[in-house]
């Protein structure tokens, strides 16, 4: 596919380990996290006997009169009995699918009268809270039942308080007497408000026409609500019964392991308790915090839509460019009922390319735009001037890395992708009753399977031997690509590709072409000289299946699923909803996320983690002008750029410019009669040709793409700013009722993580205003280069777990940079926050009691790293990752900040402290 913007923004640098399960190899999905979308209800008996027929032990629980069935039950109590513990590690939803992320944590404690709380009772005791920390005098509206259950937890803490969180929602019915009840009546909208003091906003023509037909009328409404002081924002601190705050800790209280040194093995002493709770199942090879925010996120939409289609106010008034976003997301959910296409799409395909009579690559790259094979392409920001856009060019993935074909560790790997493919593509030879396009027989099956990953391992041993480190980087005018590329003549191909009304605007001759990795890439036109015609047909034959293959059968899905259990082990799971939202969100990013925005997040929360920012950075300034080993024009320049490196907190304000956001989507025409193939086949050729729009448009720094809902964070060093989406800031993540100290150590951590981007191999490769230039002073850029050898060397000499698998020192590089000069920065933050007298909060989980507030900090930057893991999983993913395994990435950053050691006293010879140490930043 052509590079989109999506893939623009993949080029910013991530702060975590993507929990990328293992996907078919022709799978076109970007976003491969499996976690299924949960949906509490009743369950099915006839689904509850299935189930239980393959042998797993289920028992039932209710939760205020809603029955679940759950695995693996635990209930304990302690000697007094007067804490009762139950955990679900496993609940099934309404359609029989292991809902695994959910984890639902009921503690039952005393209240002051001394008799015990029940389930039933919980909804009658938050009233109670209500009235007694809120002042309530009265409380008039009634409230129905806990709407839904999900990840975060629901917890009686020893206080003998309900944490009420953003995500645990109350069902209210208020009624409105109109027209008495309007407060203010806008153009646009007006304001309702009850006898209770509940206001709510509706649009302006709607309650008039209520009223006009009605002469008045009586409007009952069913609201949600979480009861938070407005000045605290939506994640608030509670009191208990005796008037203390409720100092909340995500978890961590339960997570750690006392019994374990954390001098040992510091990781494991932190997620002990986390990884007993979250293990892999028989579906997922990977579980951890970003999946169960993923999770979060979508049950979010999930009720958000729901409610939207079931409001017909709601729909009327919705925007053409929501439309096409609930369009997208419903055809999506859809392909099985409106009929899943079959593999004659595919030789109707390859019967028009066969009379286009196609005379070499060029003309088949053309013919099958956007979709591409070898290189990719699109629109960024010029390396020499980021105020101008260009068109980047960079080699394609491959199917494997190298290590598949190279280690026999990976024996069980390559076999898996060989035997997918051979299953594939017989089913597609079966299916040709004519042969007019594959001949019917194994023979030439394998022929085909053998080119395909031949040209595969030829591409993978190319690209295997460079890192963004020692990428070479080329600018050209399109005139004189055959430089560097002679066996694609791009110079057609953009002519023929590039929307006419853009191509009549520019000189497309002298267009600037900037080339990423060129020496890979003038390798690769190399490979491309030497491979048959038949070799590139068959590998062609892929690229297209690949784009094609969501939309086709079962039987393919079926081929799919085995090779996901041979390659992992893991069992198949219908998600279908889920994967349908996160498609629709990553397409639709603007319209989706300010929707989302507006109902689940607070600007309470972006002003906390502005300070934050304020203050890491800072701290990194200390350490940048206390270095020994920068001279100071360099130091000078470094300085410059740290303080106007910008940050997005949250999101991007621009994605609420309503009609710049209409504008971009005014062109966008989904094809009739709506299908879920023929939408997506549009939306990618829209794509492809709106991103060169931006050939004739300047470049602002203002203008960073992220998704304002993944849990994840981004430097981009081509605007030198960094981005801390609403997604990541939740629980255990950042939360206003954690201590300073965690979300120092979490959320901090991942902060001085972004801005130590800004300063490692790559990003120390641009000013602060994004260009690429040198301003490095060149024995002091000797002194850098020495000192990330030793990161080279420190990770690239350790092991993974007990797996004979090695970390990538060179490909983590980046990463270990930003991680360790991003935790160091974040500690001497928070040391300043506790020299002014503050940041000293107690977690009020008696299992903390005992850590200072150093160490808090550094069990919260540890916790947000805990992960269980399948073995299968790593090997899949470590020679690929550019991040380390979790486990060695929270223990070697440890190892390396002395102030760790000095927290948890521990010995020089200790397993956490003994070894070599490195440090830039």
């Amino acid at each position: 596919m052509s590079l989109s913007e999506e893939w623009l923004r993949n080029s910013a640098t991530p702060h975590s380990q993507s929990d990328s399960s293992c996907t078919s190899p022709a799978s076109n999905n970007n976003n491969n996290d499996n976690t299924p979308l949960p949906v509490i209800n009743t369950f099915r008996d006839d689904w509850f006997k299935k189930v239980q027929d393959s042998g797993l032990s289920f028992k039932e629980i209710d939760i205020d009169g809603n029955k679940l069935k759950a695995r693996a039950v635990v209930v304990s109590a302690n000697e007094n009995a007067n804490e009762y513990f139950l955990r679900c590690p496993c609940i099934l939803d309404s359609f029989g699918n292991d809902v695994g992320a959910i984890y639902l944590d009921v503690f039952q404690c005393p209240p002051p009268n001394g008799s015990f709380i029940n389930i039933g009772d919980w909804l009658h005791v938050r009233t109670n809270i209500y009235k007694k920390n809120f002042g309530a005098k009265e409380i008039t509206h009634k409230v129905v039942k806990i709407l839904e259950v999900i990840p975060s937890k629901l917890v009686w803490s020893e206080l003998q308080i309900f944490q009420l969180m953003r995500s645990s929602f109350i069902e209210i019915t208020t009624t409105f007497i109109l027209p008495s009840a309007l407060k203010e009546r806008g153009e646009d909208e007006c304001i309702l408000e009850s006898e209770d003091g509940l206001q709510v906003r509706f649009p302006t023509n709607r309650i008039n026409k209520l009223i006009e037909d009605n002469r008045g009328a009586q409007l009952r409404v069913q609201t949600l609500a979480t009861y938070t002081r407005p000045s605290m924002g939506r994640y608030e601190w509670l009191k208990d019964f005796s008037g203390k705050e409720f100092v909340s800790d995500g978890g961590l209280a339960t997570s750690i392991d006392p019994s374990l040194d954390p001098c040992d093995d510091f990781y494991q002493f932190v997620c002990a308790g986390w990884k007993r709770s979250n293990p892999i199942n028989d579906f997922h090879a990977v579980q951890s915090h970003p999946s169960s925010l993923v999770t979060r996120v979508l049950v979010n939409y999930n009720q958000l839509i729901t409610e939207m289609v079931q409001n017909q106010w709601i729909m009327a008034s919705l925007k053409r460019e929501q439309l096409l976003w609930l369009q997208y997301i419903f055809s999506c959910a859809n392909l099985e009922k409106a009929g899943r296409l079959g593999t004659n799409v595919f030789f109707d395909l390859k019967r028009r390319i066969k009379a286009a009579n196609l005379q070499n690559l060029t003309d088949w790259l053309i013919f099958n735009h956007p979709y591409t094979a070898f290189f990719n392409s699109g629109v960024a920001a010029d390396d020499r001037d980021a105020t101008k856009n260009v068109i980047l060019m960079a080699p394609l993935e491959t199917i494997q890395d190298w290590s598949s074909y190279s280690s026999p560790l990976y024996r069980q790997q390559f076999l898996a992708v060989q035997k997918y493919l051979i299953n594939l593509f017989t089913l597609f030879s079966n299916d040709d009753l004519e042969h007019a396009i594959f001949e019917n027989n194994s023979t030439a099956v394998q022929r085909k399977v053998a080119n395909i990953l031949k040209v595969d391992q030829r591409l993978a041993k190319i690209l295997a031997s460079y890192v963004p480190s020692n990428y070479t980087e080329m600018t050209m005018p399109l005139k004189d690509i055959t430089k560097v590329i002679k066996q694609i003549d791009y110079q057609r191909y953009f002519k023929s590709t590039i929307p006419r009304e853009i191509l009549e605007k520019i000189d497309i001759d002298e267009t600037t072409i900037h080339i990423r990795n060129a020496e890979a890439v003038k390798k690769i036109d190399e490979l491309l000289a030497g491979l048959t015609r038949e070799e590139i047909d068959d590998f062609g034959d892929f690229v297209l299946l690949q784009h094609i293959i969501p939309f086709l059968d079962t039987r393919i899905k079926d081929i799919e699923d085995q090779y996901k259990f041979e390659a992992l082990g893991t069992l198949p799971i219908d998600d279908t909803m889920g994967d349908c939202l996160k498609a629709g969100i990553s397409k639709f990013p603007e319209v989706a996320t300010t929707l989302y925005i507006e109902r689940f997040y607070s600007q309470a929360t972006t002003d906390k983690v502005n300070s934050i920012v304020a203050n890491i950075k800072m701290a990194f300034l200390e350490i940048l002008n206390g270095n020994k080993w920068m001279d100071s024009k360099t130091k000078i320049e470094a300085r410059k750029k740290a303080n106007v490196m910008t940050q997005f907190v949250g999101y991007n304000k621009k994605i609420f410019n309503e009609t710049a956001v209409s504008e971009k989507y005014s062109t966008l025409i989904y094809p009739e009669p709506i299908s879920y193939f023929g939408i997506r086949v549009t939306y990618d050729r829209w794509s492809s040709d709106r991103a060169f729009e931006k050939l004739l448009k300047g470049n602002s720094r203002e203008d960073f793409e992220f998704l304002a809902t993944t849990p994840n964070a981004f430097y981009m060093a081509s605007r030198n700013s960094i981005a801390i989406p609403v997604g990541i800031l939740q629980t255990p993540y950042f939360n206003v009722s954690h201590t300073s100290a965690q979300n120092y150590g979490a959320m901090g951590s991942i902060i001085g993580h972004e801005i130590t981007h800004g300063f490692d191999d790559y990003g120390a490769k641009f000013d602060g205003f994004g260009n690429r230039r040198d301003w490095w002073d060149g024995k002091t850029m000797n002194s850098f280069n020495k000192m990330t050898k030793c990161f080279v060397d420190q990770y690239g000499k350790t092991k993974v777990d007990h797996l004979n698998l090695m970390i990538n020192g060179a490909k983590t590089l980046s990463e270990n940079i930003a991680d360790n000069g991003g935790l160091r920065a974040a500690y001497n933050a928070f040391q300043k926050v506790l020299r002014r007298g503050e940041g000293r909060e107690r977690p009020s989980a008696s299992q903390l009691a005992q850590y200072s507030p150093n160490q808090l900090f550094f069990m919260g930057y540890a916790y947000v790293w805990c992960q269980s893991v399948s073995d299968q999983f790593l090997l899949a993913n470590v020679p690929g990752d550019v991040h380390p395994p979790n486990r060695q990435r929270v223990n070697l950053v440890l190892r390396n900040l002395p102030q760790f050691s000095q927290a948890f006293k521990c010995s020089p010879k200790s397993k956490m402290i003994a070894g070599k140490k490195c440090k830039v930043w």
